[in-house]
């Protein structure tokens, strides 16, 4: 899989402005040149966002949503692991045309972010929106990441996204551009 160079969004400038910005420097002043090959950890096999029963109508802010990404391997999280995020961007008001666009992540018009990062001084991966987990190495080393929130922190109850795998300024994203993911709570995909 191709790496290219992350952009960004909103939200990457609310836990570490510092170390976004320079993602962000980095990415605008190569213009989202591709890399050789990704290491297997940055590899997305898949990606889906899901909701978890109980499918309760009358309670749909608090119903649990979990983002889960499938690596071909084991991400680290060390004092001296890079900069790396895993998670999910979003276009939130389904409209390309506004939000942060950039050639690596046509066709959307990105609006907001879920997403992991490592904690280097905590030596594991944190979300601003809910808990992280990394679970053990399957049986062909691959390795589900997740990231449970809920209704209530998501950007919106509908909404188009791409899943990303970033190491500095290294980025691998499913699906492949130009195409993107769609995911509404319950309510809008039956109506």
């Amino acid at each position: 899989m191709p790496v290219s160079t992350i952009f960004g969004s909103r939200r990457c400038m609310r836990r570490h402005p510092g170390r976004s910005l320079v993602v962000l420097l980095i990415a605008a002043t190569t213009g989202g040149a591709f890399a050789q090959v990704a290491p297997p950890y940055l590899d997305i096999l898949s990606a889906r966002i899901r909701e978890v029963p109980p499918i309760d109508p009358a309670d749909v802010l608090t119903r649990t949503v979990v983002v889960e990404l499938t690596l071909a391997g084991t991400p680290t999280c060390t004092g001296s692991s890079p900069f790396t995020v895993y998670g999910v961007l979003v276009d939130a008001d389904l409209d390309p045309n506004t939000g942060i666009t950039h050639a690596a992540f046509e066709p959307l018009g990105l609006d907001a972010r879920l997403t992991a990062e490592c904690d280097q001084s905590a030596g594991e991966f944190i979300s601003e929106v809910g808990p992280v987990s990394v679970g053990p190495p399957g049986p062909g080393g691959e390795t589900l990441l997740t990231i449970t929130t809920t209704v209530e922190s998501l950007p919106a109850v509908e909404f188009e996204w791409i899943a990303i795998a970033v190491e500095n300024a290294a980025l691998t994203r499913v699906p492949a551009a130009p195409d993107r993911a769609k995911w509404a709570i319950h309510e809008r995909r039956v109506w």
